[in-house]
Protein backbone atom coordinates (compact mmCIF):
# COMPACT_ATOMS: atom_id res chain seq x y z
CA UNK A 1 0.00 0.00 0.00
CA UNK A 2 1.28 3.49 -0.87
CA UNK A 3 1.11 6.30 1.68
CA UNK A 4 1.51 10.02 1.01
CA UNK A 5 2.69 12.40 3.72
CA UNK A 6 4.67 15.52 4.50
CA UNK A 7 8.02 14.51 5.96
CA UNK A 8 10.85 16.41 7.64
CA UNK A 9 14.29 15.06 6.69
CA UNK A 10 16.24 14.52 9.91
CA UNK A 11 19.20 12.50 8.63
CA UNK A 12 20.41 10.94 5.38
CA UNK A 13 23.34 8.67 4.62
CA UNK A 14 24.59 6.45 1.74
CA UNK A 15 23.47 2.85 1.37
CA UNK A 16 25.73 0.66 -0.73
CA UNK A 17 26.94 2.23 -4.00
CA UNK A 18 23.89 3.84 -5.55
CA UNK A 19 21.18 4.24 -2.93
CA UNK A 20 20.51 6.37 0.11
CA UNK A 21 18.67 6.02 3.42
CA UNK A 22 16.64 8.88 4.84
CA UNK A 23 15.15 9.20 8.31
CA UNK A 24 12.03 11.34 8.50
CA UNK A 25 9.57 12.82 10.96
CA UNK A 26 5.97 12.70 9.71
CA UNK A 27 2.65 13.82 11.23
CA UNK A 28 0.69 10.60 10.65
CA UNK A 29 3.37 7.90 10.69
CA UNK A 30 5.79 9.22 13.30
CA UNK A 31 9.48 8.65 12.66
CA UNK A 32 10.14 6.46 9.64
CA UNK A 33 13.20 5.28 7.73
CA UNK A 34 13.07 4.89 3.95
CA UNK A 35 15.34 3.51 1.27
CA UNK A 36 15.76 5.75 -1.76
CA UNK A 37 16.81 3.27 -4.41
CA UNK A 38 19.31 4.54 -6.95
CA UNK A 39 19.39 8.02 -5.39
CA UNK A 40 23.02 8.55 -6.43
CA UNK A 41 22.34 7.89 -10.11
CA UNK A 42 22.16 11.14 -12.15
CA UNK A 43 18.81 10.21 -13.75
CA UNK A 44 17.21 9.06 -10.50
CA UNK A 45 13.97 10.74 -9.41
CA UNK A 46 15.64 11.04 -5.99
CA UNK A 47 18.82 12.73 -7.29
CA UNK A 48 19.51 15.69 -4.97
CA UNK A 49 16.62 14.74 -2.70
CA UNK A 50 15.87 15.03 0.09
CA UNK A 51 17.41 18.29 1.24
CA UNK A 52 18.63 17.84 4.80
CA UNK A 53 16.34 19.62 7.32
CA UNK A 54 13.83 20.35 4.56
CA UNK A 55 10.19 19.25 4.46
CA UNK A 56 9.11 17.16 1.49
CA UNK A 57 6.04 15.45 0.16
CA UNK A 58 6.91 11.77 0.39
CA UNK A 59 5.29 8.72 -1.18
CA UNK A 60 6.36 5.37 0.28
CA UNK A 61 5.24 1.77 0.50
CA UNK A 62 3.87 0.88 3.92
CA UNK A 63 4.73 -2.41 5.60
CA UNK A 64 3.68 -4.20 8.78
CA UNK A 65 6.98 -6.04 9.09
CA UNK A 66 9.95 -4.03 7.87
CA UNK A 67 11.25 -0.94 9.61
CA UNK A 68 13.10 0.05 6.43
CA UNK A 69 10.42 1.26 4.04
CA UNK A 70 10.76 1.82 0.29
CA UNK A 71 10.28 5.35 -0.98
CA UNK A 72 8.51 5.84 -4.29
CA UNK A 73 8.66 9.62 -4.80
CA UNK A 74 9.97 12.65 -2.96
CA UNK A 75 9.46 16.33 -3.81
CA UNK A 76 10.60 19.36 -1.82
CA UNK A 77 7.96 21.56 -0.16
CA UNK A 78 10.25 23.64 2.11
CA UNK A 79 13.89 23.50 1.10
CA UNK A 80 15.26 25.78 3.85
CA UNK A 81 18.64 26.38 2.14
CA UNK A 82 19.85 28.59 4.99
CA UNK A 83 20.13 25.49 7.18
CA UNK A 84 22.82 24.18 4.83
CA UNK A 85 24.73 27.47 4.41
CA UNK A 86 24.53 29.24 7.80
CA UNK A 87 26.75 27.06 9.97
CA UNK A 88 25.32 28.40 13.24
CA UNK A 89 21.73 27.71 12.19
CA UNK A 90 22.91 24.35 10.84
CA UNK A 91 24.40 23.42 14.23
CA UNK A 92 21.12 24.21 16.00
CA UNK A 93 19.13 22.36 13.31
CA UNK A 94 21.39 19.34 13.77
CA UNK A 95 20.73 19.43 17.51
CA UNK A 96 16.95 19.60 17.02
CA UNK A 97 17.12 16.76 14.50
CA UNK A 98 19.08 14.71 17.02
CA UNK A 99 16.41 15.43 19.62
CA UNK A 100 13.65 14.28 17.28
CA UNK A 101 15.51 11.10 16.35
CA UNK A 102 15.97 10.21 20.02
CA UNK A 103 12.60 11.11 21.52
CA UNK A 104 10.11 10.13 18.79
CA UNK A 105 9.46 6.36 18.63
CA UNK A 106 9.33 4.71 15.20
CA UNK A 107 5.86 4.65 13.62
CA UNK A 108 4.29 6.59 16.50
CA UNK A 109 2.06 9.32 14.97
CA UNK A 110 2.04 12.69 16.73
CA UNK A 111 0.89 15.55 14.46
CA UNK A 112 1.49 18.11 17.21
CA UNK A 113 5.11 17.08 17.64
CA UNK A 114 5.65 17.15 13.87
CA UNK A 115 4.17 20.66 13.81
CA UNK A 116 6.51 21.77 16.58
CA UNK A 117 9.66 20.62 14.80
CA UNK A 118 8.47 21.82 11.37
CA UNK A 119 7.80 25.31 12.77
CA UNK A 120 11.13 25.28 14.65
CA UNK A 121 13.06 24.53 11.46
CA UNK A 122 11.11 27.28 9.67
CA UNK A 123 12.21 29.74 12.34
CA UNK A 124 15.86 28.67 12.17
CA UNK A 125 15.83 29.09 8.39
CA UNK A 126 14.59 32.69 8.75
CA UNK A 127 17.71 33.77 10.66
CA UNK A 128 18.34 35.55 13.98
CA UNK A 129 19.23 32.30 15.67
CA UNK A 130 20.23 32.93 19.28
CA UNK A 131 20.82 31.17 22.57
CA UNK A 132 17.53 32.47 24.07
CA UNK A 133 15.65 31.09 21.05
CA UNK A 134 17.26 27.69 21.55
CA UNK A 135 16.42 27.70 25.26
CA UNK A 136 12.83 28.73 24.44
CA UNK A 137 12.50 25.86 21.95
CA UNK A 138 13.82 23.40 24.52
CA UNK A 139 11.40 24.66 27.15
CA UNK A 140 8.43 24.57 24.77
CA UNK A 141 9.37 21.02 23.74
CA UNK A 142 9.46 19.89 27.37
CA UNK A 143 5.99 21.36 27.88
CA UNK A 144 4.67 19.59 24.78
CA UNK A 145 6.05 16.31 26.09
CA UNK A 146 4.44 16.90 29.51
CA UNK A 147 7.85 17.16 31.19
CA UNK A 148 8.06 20.87 31.98
CA UNK A 149 9.67 21.68 35.36
CA UNK A 150 7.56 22.76 38.35
CA UNK A 151 8.05 26.53 38.55
CA UNK A 152 5.21 27.72 40.81
CA UNK A 153 5.49 25.41 43.82
CA UNK A 154 8.02 23.18 45.53
CA UNK A 155 8.34 19.88 43.69
CA UNK A 156 8.86 18.17 47.03
CA UNK A 157 6.15 19.45 49.38
CA UNK A 158 4.00 21.66 47.16
CA UNK A 159 4.42 24.95 49.07
CA UNK A 160 3.85 27.92 46.68
CA UNK A 161 7.06 29.39 45.35
CA UNK A 162 5.95 32.98 44.82
CA UNK A 163 8.88 34.86 43.41
CA UNK A 164 11.36 32.39 44.91
CA UNK A 165 13.20 35.37 46.38
CA UNK A 166 14.48 33.31 49.30
CA UNK A 167 18.05 32.31 48.46
CA UNK A 168 17.32 28.93 50.01
CA UNK A 169 15.13 27.96 47.04
CA UNK A 170 16.93 25.77 44.51
CA UNK A 171 16.27 24.05 41.20
CA UNK A 172 16.61 20.29 40.83
CA UNK A 173 16.21 18.35 37.58
CA UNK A 174 16.04 15.02 39.41
CA UNK A 175 13.20 16.24 41.66
CA UNK A 176 11.34 17.91 38.80
CA UNK A 177 11.79 21.64 39.42
CA UNK A 178 11.92 24.12 42.32
CA UNK A 179 12.68 22.98 45.86
CA UNK A 180 11.97 25.03 48.96
CA UNK A 181 14.60 25.42 51.71
CA UNK A 182 12.98 22.64 53.71
CA UNK A 183 13.16 20.13 50.85
CA UNK A 184 16.63 21.22 49.79
CA UNK A 185 18.34 22.14 53.06
CA UNK A 186 21.84 22.13 51.64
CA UNK A 187 23.59 22.64 48.34
CA UNK A 188 24.08 19.36 46.53
CA UNK A 189 25.51 18.37 43.18
CA UNK A 190 22.05 17.84 41.67
CA UNK A 191 20.63 21.29 42.53
CA UNK A 192 21.28 24.85 41.31
CA UNK A 193 20.38 28.26 42.81
CA UNK A 194 16.89 29.42 41.79
CA UNK A 195 17.60 32.96 40.55
CA UNK A 196 14.49 35.17 40.50
CA UNK A 197 15.16 36.68 37.03
CA UNK A 198 15.72 33.29 35.40
CA UNK A 199 12.61 31.88 37.08
CA UNK A 200 10.57 34.84 35.79
CA UNK A 201 11.89 34.26 32.27
CA UNK A 202 10.92 30.59 32.26
CA UNK A 203 7.49 31.39 33.67
CA UNK A 204 6.91 33.90 30.85
CA UNK A 205 7.71 31.13 28.35
CA UNK A 206 4.86 28.99 29.64
CA UNK A 207 2.65 31.02 27.29
CA UNK A 208 3.54 30.32 23.63
CA UNK A 209 4.49 33.91 22.73
CA UNK A 210 6.28 34.71 19.49
CA UNK A 211 9.80 33.46 18.72
CA UNK A 212 10.84 36.83 17.24
CA UNK A 213 10.57 38.45 20.66
CA UNK A 214 12.56 35.62 22.23
CA UNK A 215 15.27 35.79 19.54
CA UNK A 216 15.79 39.51 20.31
CA UNK A 217 15.84 38.97 24.05
CA UNK A 218 18.96 40.33 25.77
CA UNK A 219 20.19 37.71 28.22
CA UNK A 220 23.12 38.49 30.49
CA UNK A 221 25.97 35.94 30.88
CA UNK A 222 24.83 34.75 34.36
CA UNK A 223 21.30 34.23 33.01
CA UNK A 224 22.62 32.32 29.99
CA UNK A 225 24.69 30.10 32.27
CA UNK A 226 21.67 29.40 34.50
CA UNK A 227 19.37 28.59 31.56
CA UNK A 228 22.03 26.41 29.99
CA UNK A 229 22.39 24.49 33.25
CA UNK A 230 18.72 24.25 34.25
CA UNK A 231 17.47 23.07 30.86
CA UNK A 232 20.54 20.94 30.13
CA UNK A 233 20.13 19.08 33.43
CA UNK A 234 16.42 18.58 32.75
CA UNK A 235 16.90 17.28 29.20
CA UNK A 236 19.71 14.94 30.23
CA UNK A 237 17.81 13.47 33.18
CA UNK A 238 14.25 13.22 31.87
CA UNK A 239 14.98 12.38 28.24
CA UNK A 240 18.27 10.52 28.82
CA UNK A 241 19.99 12.66 26.19
CA UNK A 242 23.76 12.80 25.75
CA UNK A 243 24.94 16.44 25.64
CA UNK A 244 27.24 16.35 22.59
CA UNK A 245 24.94 17.86 19.93
CA UNK A 246 23.59 20.45 22.38
CA UNK A 247 27.08 21.52 23.34
CA UNK A 248 28.01 21.90 19.66
CA UNK A 249 24.99 24.13 19.06
CA UNK A 250 25.69 26.26 22.13
CA UNK A 251 29.37 26.65 21.21
CA UNK A 252 28.34 27.87 17.75
CA UNK A 253 25.94 30.44 19.19
CA UNK A 254 28.42 31.56 21.84
CA UNK A 255 31.03 32.16 19.14
CA UNK A 256 28.57 34.40 17.34
CA UNK A 257 28.03 36.40 20.51
CA UNK A 258 31.76 36.77 21.10
CA UNK A 259 32.38 37.83 17.51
Amino acid sequence: MIARTFALALRTYPFRETSRIAEWLTPGHGRITTLLKGAHRPRSIFFGEPGLYGTSELLFYTSDRDRLLIARECSAEKERPALRTDWRACAVAGYLADLALRIVPPHHPDPGLFGFFDAAFDRLAEGRVSEPLLFWLEFRLLRRLGLAPHLHACAGCGVPAGGAADPGWRFSATRGGLLCPGCSPAETSDTRPAARDVLAMLRSWESPGHPDAVARLVVEPPQRAALRGWLGDFLAYHLDLPPASRQAALRSLAYRTAA
